[in-house]
């Protein structure tokens, strides 16, 4: 995989999990609900620093 494309598999907004992939079983970071808001983080923190970057 080269760097442009994780770059861009990184950039794109996390899609939501549907209902039924959680099972409400207090799962932890492994929970679907966690893992989205990590990737959404992830992507609005990629998403400040490319707007930094394209003021300089």
């Amino acid at each position: 995989m080269t760097q442009s494309t994780l770059i861009s598999r990184q950039s794109e907004l996390p899609m939501l999990p549907e209902d039924w992939e959680c099972c409400s079983g207090g799962c932890g970071d492994a929970c679907v609900w966690q893992i989205y808001y990590r990737k959404k983080a992830m992507h609005e923190a990629m998403q400040q620093n490319s707007d930094t970057a394209e003021q300089k």
